[in-house]
Order: C-alpha cells, then sequence, then structure tokens
C-alpha cells in the first residue's frame, strides 16, 4: 500500500478556494481504481494548514493517479501554497491494529 500525503499552509485569502478544490477531488479520486481511502484535514490549531492524503493499493496504481487530470488539480493547489508544500510518498508493507496493542502490553511488564 500506499500513502500519497500533500501538506500545504495558505494564506488565509485562499483558504476557501484550497479547501474547495480538495473537497472537489476527494470524491472523484477515493472512486479511481485502487485508491482505498482518502482524507482532507484541516489543522486545529492553525486553519491555514491542510493536509490530503490518500492511500492507493498498489505503486502501479499510486502512478497511474499521478498522471491523472485529478492529480493535475492538486497540482495546481500546490501552487497556491504560501510556502514550499510537502509531498510525501510512504509504502506500506504491514498494518496493524489494536490487536498488536493488546499484544504488546500483555508480553512484557509495562514501563
Amino acid at each position: 500500500m500506499v500513502e500519497a500525503k500533500v501538506w500545504i499552509r495558505v494564506a488565509r485569502e485562499t483558504l476557501g478556494e484550497i479547501t474547495s478544490i480538495f473537497r472537489g477531488l476527494l470524491g472523484p479520486t477515493v472512486a479511481l481504481t485502487g485508491c482505498r481511502a482518502g482524507y482532507l484535514c484541516q489543522d486545529l490549531t492553525d486553519e491555514c494548514v491542510v493536509m490530503f492524503t490518500t492511500y492507493w493499493e498498489t505503486q502501479e496504481d499510486t502512478d497511474r493517479y499521478l498522471r491523472s487530470e485529478l492529480y493535475r488539480a492538486v497540482l495546481y493547489a500546490l501552487e497556491l501554497s504560501a510556502e514550499a508544500p510537502k509531498v510525501c510518498f510512504h509504502t506500506i508493507s504491514e498494518t496493524r491494529g489494536m490487536e498488536y496493542v493488546a499484544t504488546v502490553r500483555s508480553s512484557d511488564k509495562l514501563s
């Protein structure tokens, strides 16, 4: 799985435009083949910080997304950033949940 994350700080004057762009992208992006989930988040302590995160089944799905017209709109939003945006792609080979927490907490003495 691949996590694709965009983090941008925008000027207050463009915040509405940026969030509108990402809101409009979320549904169509999640509908693409290979997209497992998508999230649009706004920082609670700084409303001018916006994060757009998507999760992809494979690297090929991610690459197809990066070549798509939808991603062209993401790139446009990045151009409106008030400072250099952060774009990260994380390859995730394993995901664990609460069962992992329970296993770790029951296997050793707690610190």
